[in-house]
């Protein structure tokens, strides 16, 4: 595990965080961290994207897009419920996540397909899809609102549009030192391209023409040390990362860690993601 842990860590830039580095995943020396980074979330968020699933409305027979899909994990999802009459395709902005997802298509014999494109120009006709998602992928563009309406116009009239986004800024942990956990928690990952992106979903839906749109709140809440470690995807070089970008000392770093790591063993540990899941149609 130490050289497993050693070679991820090899793959980026100290002074940057994974979540800033999904913005250009084929800069890195080997992707693969970065896949098992997303295997571990969608291994954990199991029940929360099943439930995501169930707000397309899919039927045997549809069509359906998944925008940014990494190694394809949603899309074979989609692809069980859309059947062998319908059609399940994910696109993404990165080569290597393209190539594992078909590796595992191949492997699975799964007929779903992959594309290498980026969310604000997708390669597709005007109303293709009955139903398109994107999930944890706008925080990451340079122009969300050029991806919205590119989900928006590759959607079928009537058809669905679903975004799932944290709002950085509105998630915490429960620390000793309130303010260094809220400075780390929330300062680290105010690095990524939009890191409110969440709350801004509901006025980039309406402005590309969506309508009944409805922004609910989803909550997830973290009681593992471990799982939250898993879910961060920083924590292995936090003292490192959160040096480098100025937000507190090594020694301040570790005190904190130390404090959450107690935390856990009394079960006493607590994290918050603030999640913002968005559905709008596409008018007729």
């Amino acid at each position: 595990m130490g050289n497993e842990a050693d070679r991820a860590r090899r793959a980026f830039d100290p002074s940057l965080t994974l979540g800033e580095q999904f913005s250009n995943v084929d800069s890195a020396a080997d992707a693969s961290p970065f896949v098992t980074y997303l295997d571990r979330v969608a291994e954990r968020a199991r029940d929360f994207k099943r439930a995501g699933y169930n707000l397309l409305d899919l039927k045997p027979g549809d069509t359906v897009l998944d925008v940014g899909c990494g190694p394809g994990t949603d899309v074979f999802g989609l692809e069980a419920i859309v059947g062998a009459q319908g059609r399940a395709v994910g696109v993404d902005a990165s080569a290597a996540m393209i190539d594992e997802a078909r590796r595992r298509a191949a492997e699975t014999g799964s007929r779903a397909e992959f594309m290498l494109s980026p969310g604000e120009s997708l390669p597709f006709p005007d109303g293709t899809f009955d139903a398109v998602r994107t999930e944890r992928v706008l925080m990451h563009v340079a122009d969300a609102a050029r991806a919205v309406r590119e989900l928006a116009r590759v959607t079928k009239p009537g058809g669905r549009v679903l975004t799932i986004e944290p709002d950085h800024q509105m998630s915490s942990i429960d620390a000793a030192d309130g303010e260094l956990g809220d400075a780390l928690f929330r300062g680290l990952h105010a690095s990524v391209r939009s890191p409110r992106i969440g709350r801004q979903l509901r006025a980039l839906f309406l402005r590309a023409g969506l309508t009944e749109v409805d922004l609910r709140v989803v909550a997830h809440v973290i009681t593992s040390w471990a799982d939250f470690k898993a879910l961060t995807g920083f924590v292995e070089g936090l003292p490192e990362t959160a040096v480098a970008k100025g937000l507190a000392s090594e020694a301040q770093v570790r005190s904190l860690l130390a404090d959450l790591e107690a935390r856990d063993a009394e079960g006493c540990f607590f994290g918050c993601f603030v999640f913002m899941r968005c559905k709008g149609v596409r008018p007729r």
